[in-house]
């Protein structure tokens, strides 16, 4: 962000979001919804 202060120009950074690596969950990706409903013998992977 930028911003003017008494004619001086000022700015700051802010770190919007921060990553997160859950090893139990981000190692696999979401099967998605359709797949499950057109085999019930498959299953979600775990933490999705």
């Amino acid at each position: 962000m930028t911003w003017t202060n008494g004619g001086n120009l000022n700015t700051i950074q802010v770190q919007a979001f921060e990553r997160v690596f859950k090893p139990n969950r981000d190692y696999l990706w979401p099967i998605p919804q359709k797949e499950l409903d057109l085999n019930k013998e498959l299953i979600q992977n775990p933490g999705w």
